[in-house]
């Protein structure tokens, strides 16, 4: 059994580390395989040792694992520093594909197709410290406080957009993170699947993919 999820985002302040030790803990223990799509860590808006030092219990828990694929997101932009403390079971990766029930899978942070992202890399920077010190306060959604629900269903069809013109005619499944919206778009030939994230939403997702069976979304609680 192989198990998928995304963006943790270990370090900010709205991160739900509890939560996350408990899936680990709970459900992911059982997986051979862990992929990790992008954004583990949260290296915006705080360094790497504090972020470290901050998190050691999820770092041990995903030590203790069978095997990890950890998906390099543009949060976890300066972990190069990082790989040599990792154990031998967790492997970083730009992309990872999977070949599964005479299906390919991709698994792709997906941040290479956020225009937002690219046209206003710095404001988005600068944005992620003021939303990061609020989280300190209150618990919000990033997402749609910024951009409004409207705007941002714009962006997420245009980012479904631009994957799909990159891998739609590549892969059976393509599996992604970076957006913080949990999806599973099966209208068209690639079936897009986005597990959201473990910082703005209660109900965060993981995918489980088995021999033999179709891949199933699952919703965790606490």
């Amino acid at each position: 059994m192989i198990i998928s999820t995304s963006d943790f985002h270990l370090g900010h302040e709205m991160c739900r580390i509890k939560m996350i030790e408990d899936f680990l803990l709970e459900v992911a223990y059982k997986a051979e395989t862990l992929i990790l799509v992008g954004d583990v860590l949260d290296l915006w808006v705080k360094n790497i040792y504090t972020v470290l030092e901050r998190n050691k219990r999820i770092l041990e828990l995903l030590s203790e694992l069978p095997h990890v694929i950890w998906i390099k997101g543009n949060h976890d932009c300066e972990m190069e520093c990082f790989k040599p403390l990792l154990k031998r079971n967790i492997k970083i990766v730009r992309e990872y594909v999977l070949e599964m029930n005479k299906k390919r899978i991709l698994f792709t942070h997906g941040h290479d197709f956020d225009r937002e992202l690219q046209s206003f890399f710095w404001l988005a920077k600068i944005g992620a410290w003021i939303i990061d010190y609020l989280g300190k306060f209150i618990r919000f959604n990033i997402s749609e406080n910024i951009y409004g629900k409207k705007n941002y269903q714009k962006i997420l069809d245009e980012f479904k957009i631009q994957v799909l013109n990159k891998h739609g005619n590549d892969y059976d499944i393509i599996v992604t993170g970076h957006t913080h919206v949990a999806f599973d778009d099966r209208t068209t030939n690639a079936r897009l699947i986005n597990t959201g994230d473990w910082v703005e939403s209660d109900e965060c997702m993981y995918v489980i993919f088995k021999e033999n069976e179709e891949p199933v979304i699952k919703t965790y609680t606490k």
